[in-house]
């Protein structure tokens, strides 16, 4: 279970993100592409190209550890970047938001899938 925390900077990466990427592909993006620290204690947030996906990579002091989040139907919500695409700073109330559904903007839900998941 994921629990957010207001002491953590949750940055959102601005570029779409292939959801095959694990820890060692990640910190790759952001120690090369965002020319950080991935150990730095912030947590990285990336979506998926039809936002339905989102990964959140976040070093905890002894390791790295990956939330992911795949809605079987509607999208996520991504907050938008800067025009220069460098990414922006959320908190943990608006990525709680982001990761529940709630539209940003005005409050209200987005859609959601309802019902049992298709068998795999």
């Amino acid at each position: 279970m994921l629990h957010l925390n207001k002491d953590i900077s949750y940055f959102v990466y601005p570029t779409i993100t292939d959801m095959r990427k694990g820890f060692n592909g990640l910190a790759t993006i952001v120690h090369t592409e965002l020319e950080t620290d991935p150990t730095n204690g912030e947590a990285f947030v990336f979506f998926s190209k039809n936002c339905s996906q989102v990964k959140i990579l976040l070093w905890e002091g002894d390791g790295f550890s990956l939330y992911y989040k795949r809605l079987e139907g509607g999208t996520f919500q991504v907050p938008a970047c800067k025009i220069d695409g460098t990414g922006i700073y959320i908190d943990d109330l608006t990525l709680g938001h982001i990761l529940h559904g709630v539209n940003i903007d005005n409050g209200k839900f987005r859609k959601r899938f309802t019902g049992k998941p298709k068998a795999a």
